[in-house]
């Protein structure tokens, strides 16, 4: 995530078509401390709907605050988890929408397994989103066999010569 190009979105109001945009939990907190009070303050000024909490970057009791600071607000917090441990600390702060991001943030490699191994452990009534690697429909029904209805999808619509088309093709095959 490029902090500069997010705070210059802001600065020039170069939030897309419908004037939104998606509040990152790794511009809230940065190296120099937990200041994401404020940075939510400011999604919520810029129109925010959401900010995503990296489990991976917080303490859960850091979380739990971001969370609820969050909803203080009115903005949904989808809290975004790698590993089991991580989860386990989304749902102890509260989380209702958990992201499970299929990609290794180490690695960087995509992997649908990391859905499989933890959408069951996601507790009843909280959304599930799958993060990361949606690139077909087989795999939007690959993980709508364990209860996945949303998709965050960026990489393969991204990289799409006609994102349009591409989303097409993952909707209807």
């Amino acid at each position: 995530m490029d902090c500069e190009k997010i705070r210059a979105a802001w600065r020039d109001g170069n939030f897309g078509a419908d004037g939104r945009t998606l509040f990152s939990g790794q511009f809230a907190i940065s190296g120099r401390g937990p200041r994401g009070g404020y940075q939510i303050i400011e999604a919520k000024s810029y129109g925010a709907d959401a900010v995503l909490l990296i489990a991976a970057m917080l303490d859960p009791a850091l979380m739990r605050d971001l969370r609820e600071h969050a909803a203080s607000l009115s903005l949904d917090a989808l809290v975004e988890v790698h590993t089991e441990s991580e989860l386990e600390s989304a749902v102890a702060a509260g989380a209702q929408v958990i992201g499970i991001n299929n990609r290794d943030l180490n690695t960087f490699k995509v992997s649908l397994s990391t859905t499989e191994q933890l959408a069951s452990r996601v507790p009843p009534g909280a959304v599930l989103v799958c993060e990361s690697g949606i690139d077909s429909l087989d795999a939007i029904r690959r993980v709508e066999k364990l209860g996945v209805h949303v998709f965050l999808i960026g990489e393969s619509l991204m990289r799409a010569a006609d994102p349009g088309v591409k989303l097409s093709e993952l909707l209807l095959g």
